[in-house]
């Protein structure tokens, strides 16, 4: 049998008690400028950095996503890692690394991938205190660049979310 008629709207505007977990707001930024890191040091990404005030109990969701590729002259193996700060603090960090095991004689190597942290941070600010979250790069040797020549985006999202 067909059931014909207009099922009634749902809406959860009238739920209550329900707050542990929500997002109860969003901090975005995003950079489409080129950079070239060489350096086997941290430095800070252009344009990469977050600064604001999330309240004491709030937890902070982080996600960071940075484009571009590495390149390694005249060596079989190398590293890039995108470091995530918290002011000072290092919170997070994630490698993007290309090996070649071959005894055969290379001009370099080129890996295009994106380096991405994510991660659940209890930030500690007194709910008075400003917070700053921060990407910085470095290379294990050649060149590590980010939306370097092929129109990409990175970006650093930080989503503050009601304690549990």
């Amino acid at each position: 049998a067909n059931i014909t008629g207009t099922l009634p709207a749902i809406s959860g505007a009238n739920l209550t008690g329900i707050d542990a977990g929500k997002i109860l707001k969003v901090h975005s930024v995003s950079s489409t400028t080129g950079q070239e890191i060489t350096s086997s040091s941290f430095v800070d990404i252009t344009n990469l950095t977050l600064t604001f005030t999330p309240a004491a109990t709030n937890k902070c969701y982080v996600i960071a996503n940075v484009n571009g590729y590495t390149e390694f002259p005249n060596t079989f193996h190398g590293t890039n890692t995108l470091q995530l700060l918290r002011d000072s603090t290092e919170i997070a960090t994630g490698i993007r690394g290309i090996r070649l095991d071959n005894s055969m004689s290379i001009n370099f190597l080129q890996n295009q991938s994106t380096l991405s942290i994510s991660i659940l941070d209890t930030h500690g600010a007194d709910g008075s205190t400003a917070v700053t979250y921060k990407l910085r790069g470095k290379t294990s040797s050649g060149k590590m660049y980010t939306n370097s020549n092929f129109g990409t985006q990175s970006n650093l999202s930080v989503y503050e979310v009601a304690p549990n």
